[in-house]
């Protein structure tokens, strides 16, 4: 499984604008459930992408596909990949553990700016992970329509709900 607090820390150290969306964000916003990789959502600025990389790359992290991680910096390569090969995520694996899976967003669901000033931010230790709000999370769960973004709607309704009642 991924080195989350290693990922965070680098993460933090680099200074680099970030958001966990996904399986784990629904985890951190408060619903058990699995999830086998890490989905992110990062700033398109050009700086942010190439620190991003070099973290990956140190890391140990490479691309799935053989394609340069460089090229994610592309916004042209970006929109080609998602016209073209209909691609939602960069995927990245980690060398020695192929099962360790970090996910990109090559496009941002809704601006970044936004989400960023809805995001949470959890408390891990030292750490904060910034994730994407439930308002967010939901938006984009209802985009990609699997079983399993259904089931974690309901849940994450369900916690908007209560989280309305307690206020």
């Amino acid at each position: 499984m991924i080195n989350l607090i290693s990922l965070i820390d680098a993460l933090s150290d680099y200074g680099i604008r970030y958001l966990v969306a996904g399986g784990v964000a629904v985890t951190l916003h408060g619903v058990e459930r699995s999830t086998v990789d890490l989905d992110l959502i990062i700033d398109f600025d050009p700086d942010n992408i190439k620190k991003f990389m070099n973290v990956l790359k140190v890391l140990g992290y490479r691309p799935k596909i053989p394609v340069k991680p460089e090229l994610f910096a592309d916004p042209i390569k970006r929109n080609e990949w998602i016209k073209k090969k209909g691609m939602v995520v960069f995927s990245f694996c980690h060398k020695d553990q192929m099962l360790d899976v970090i996910d990109i967003f090559v496009y941002h669901p809704r601006p970044f700016i936004d989400m960023e000033k809805r995001r949470k931010n959890v408390k891990a230790g030292r750490f904060v992970i910034p994730i994407v709000s439930i308002d967010d999370l939901i938006f984009m769960k209802k985009e990609a329509g699997r079983k399993q973004d259904l089931a974690d709607i309901r849940v994450l309704n369900k916690i908007k709900r209560f989280q309305k009642k307690g206020k």
